[in-house]
């Protein structure tokens, strides 16, 4: 008579002579240490019956159903149970991927939004980077803020000591006239040299 039992390890399906009934030897797939267990009626079941699974519940079918999966009337629980996993992991990336792209086209709109109130705002209130000279001397006069503004190109001379060539534009605040910038830009030049 042969004993069928399998490895509590790999559980490779294990066949031995019931002789050897409580002797302990290697698993010949795996190498684990195996009893052969004492002989009894579920250990004559025939293979197909040992690795049968139990049918699939109505609350599985219904489930899977609710998910929009389609199997077969007699499927097995352990099958029903791995489908609807995967409905539900493929159900989880979808929503992640709707999720990125809401916030991708948020992020979009936010920053169209941001251009175009930057762009009003720079239209009302000119700022360095992107006024011109003659709007920066507006604005601080608006401010009452005196100014001389003196602007060249830095390749038009050749260093400080050699103004050859050089060209400058002077911008003042209208609360300065010709003889008063004249005279303010005189006073400054003595009073970088002292």
């Amino acid at each position: 008579m042969v004993v069928v039992f399998s490895c509590e390890s790999c559980h490779s399906q294990l066949r031995a002579k019931e002789s050897l009934i409580g002797r302990q030897f290697n698993c010949p797939k795996c190498s684990a240490r195996v009893v052969v267990p004492d002989k009894g009626p579920s250990n004559q079941a025939s293979p197909s019956a040992e690795k049968r699974v139990p049918a699939a519940t109505d609350k599985q079918k219904d489930f899977a159903r609710s998910l929009g999966l389609e199997f077969p009337e007699h499927i097995d629980r352990k099958s029903i149970s791995k489908m609807i996993d995967d409905a539900l992991a493929n159900q989880e990336d979808a929503r992640y991927a709707r999720l990125e792209a809401l916030q991708a086209g948020e992020s979009e709109a936010r920053e169209q939004l941001r251009a175009e109130v930057m762009a009003e705002c720079d239209a009302e209130d000119p700022r360095v980077s992107v006024a011109s000279v003659k709007e920066i001397v507006e604005a601080l006069s608006q401010r009452e803020i005196g100014a001389i503004i003196v602007t060249f190109e830095f390749g038009a001379f050749n260093g400080v000591e050699d103004l050859t060539g050089a060209k400058f534009d002077i911008n003042a605040t209208d609360d300065l006239d010709q003889d008063d910038l004249k005279r303010l830009l005189g006073w400054l030049g003595m009073a970088m040299l002292r």
